[in-house]
């Protein structure tokens, strides 16, 4: 195809299906409203038509995409609220944990089948009760932190919360393994349980969002890619359920935000270890590299981010926020060769260790910090410290 065809082929779309496309508004990050059309989505950029003609844009320019009319479906049936770690969450018609798995049927007109996921990925589910004020009690024990599962039952007009550990459930989910201290382990009802908080172990590395995906339904779906083809969407979640065939008139809204974020070099670390095998102990630099120019990594400039020498270790309260993202390598300014090992700690829980050095590409890291309270990044070299150092170029927490 040749590329002035190609560029033909979202007003052509827009042509012959003219009914099958409903129109969205799309907000850039500068404010913008823009009526569109949407014909595409990549990892990179959006294409859409604008009053009939084909246009595209970056998707980081891009805060959301609004479909219209919004109406959230209403229905008199009881529902459940799942939420995993990557911050998804489910309006649930019913759900079966069956060994290690989940099963879900949820509200929504285009996934008609049962979604199935490891348990691993769910931070909570809820039984919704008549009653608001349990509603509230239940997410005031979500935000406790606990460091044992938490299962939740219903005393009259207020909760019960028992700290103990799920293991698996029966093949038919009726009941589900819990074992409460002292080591005691029984099979437990499933019909006796409003709701678990899971305590999950950290994630590590996992696929980065592209955006998330809310519907009618009232459904929250955080995804790594996504397609469009005509009124039909194709998608993959960060937790690894893929979807094909969903209808765009089921959309409400796609957002291409990164939500709430903050920057380790804006933040104060909540301690700071640094020595050296010399007399001069260096200091960890925010925003700079280590002469007090902008960090770059093969090429690419970082206005924001951390740059770290070897022995040092830097500890931040992370408490709220679900991953860690960053740059990691060595400055190109570095003349000499650089060689430490980085290892990062949620917990006191290694999530990412690895040598880093002067010849090796940037790594793009994107770690799972849900549940966790303390990050620690600690650089080390196996020799003398002097000149060997790391750089985290856009070094962020995001909630």
């Amino acid at each position: 195809m040749s590329p002035k065809i190609r560029h033909l082929v979202p007003f052509l779309l827009l042509c012959f299906c003219p009914t099958l496309l409903p129109g969205a508004e799309l907000v850039t990050t500068a404010g913008k409203k823009i009526n569109c059309v949407l014909v595409g989505i990549g990892d990179k950029k959006i294409d859409m038509t604008v009053d009939g003609r084909a246009d595209s844009l970056p998707i980081t320019q891009i805060l959301q995409v609004d479909f219209a009319p919004f109406r959230k479906e209403a229905t008199k049936e009881k529902t459940s609220i799942i939420e995993l770690l990557d911050g998804s969450q489910f309006r649930v018609k019913s759900y079966k944990i069956k060994g290690k798995k989940i099963e879900l049927e949820l509200y929504n007109s285009s996934i008609t089948k049962p979604l199935q996921l490891p348990l691993s990925q769910v931070y909570y589910l809820f039984r919704e009760p008549d009653s608001l004020k349990l509603a509230a009690d239940f997410q005031t024990l979500v935000r406790k932190r606990s460091k044992r599962d938490v299962m939740v039952v219903r005393k009259g007009e207020n909760l019960d919360a028992i700290e103990g550990t799920f293991g698996e459930a029966d093949a038919t989910g009726d009941t589900i393994q819990f074992e409460i201290a002292g080591g005691v382990s029984s099979p437990i009802r499933m019909s006796r349980v409003l709701g678990i908080i899971f305590n999950q172990p950290p994630e590590g590395e996992r696929p980065t969002t592209l955006c998330k995906l809310i519907d009618k339904s009232g459904n929250l779906f955080v995804l790594k890619a996504i397609q469009v083809a005509g009124d039909k969407l194709t998608w993959s979640t960060v937790t690894g359920v893929d979807v094909a065939g969903y209808a765009l008139s089921d959309v409400a809204r796609l957002d291409f935000s990164s939500g709430t974020l903050r920057y380790l070099s804006d933040l104060d670390p909540a301690s700071v270890v640094a020595t050296s095998t010399n007399e001069f102990v260096e200091r960890f630099r925010k925003d700079t590299n280590l002469d007090g120019r902008e960090i770059s990594l093969h090429r690419e400039k970082f206005p924001k981010g951390l740059t770290i020498p070897s022995r040092t270790i830097l500890t931040y309260d992370v408490e709220g926020f679900r991953e860690f993202r960053a740059v990691i390598g060595v400055d190109d300014e570095l003349e000499a060769d650089s060689v430490v090992n980085v290892k990062i700690e949620a917990d006191g829980k290694p999530i990412f260790s690895q040598k880093i050095t002067k010849k090796d590409e940037p790594k793009t890291l994107n770690l799972g910090i849900q549940n966790v309270k303390n990050l620690r990044l600690t650089v080390e070299s196996e020799l003398l410290d002097l000149g060997n150092q790391v750089s985290l170029g856009d070094a962020r927490v995001i909630k």
